[in-house]
């Protein structure tokens, strides 16, 4: 696999709809050696700490105050995006792929450009 790859998952919140699927990519992501993962979740830093200590994420997990939200303009939770050499290169169109199969698409992606 190609280095320097970096899976960015933005996600409006920890609870409510779209949970199930924060928790799957915190799995899959921590399983990979092959790309960088993160967690952006819009929510409160101190928050945000409890939520990580109660589902027991491995993975970096950022609060996000909207700023991130305004630059990925996410539209739906969680919307995956992939970059590889620091260039957008994937963005997932839509919502209830599993995770795993969105990771593959991503991966499969290699380093082509997006649009």
């Amino acid at each position: 696999m190609e280095r320097g790859r970096f899976l960015l998952v933005y996600a409006f919140g920890c609870t409510g709809c779209g949970e199930t699927s924060v928790d799957m990519w915190a799995k899959v992501l921590s399983n990979q050696k092959e790309v960088t993962g993160v967690l952006v979740v819009h929510a409160e830093e101190s928050r945000l700490q409890e939520e990580i200590k109660r589902r027991g994420w491995h993975i970096p997990v950022i609060a996000d105050d909207g700023s991130i939200a305004k630059v990925l303009s996410p539209r739906f939770s969680p919307q995956a995006f992939g970059f590889a050499r620091g260039r957008l290169v994937w963005i997932q169109e839509t919502p209830g792929t599993p995770e795993k199969d969105l990771f593959t698409e991503f991966c499969n992606r290699q380093g082509k450009g997006y649009g």
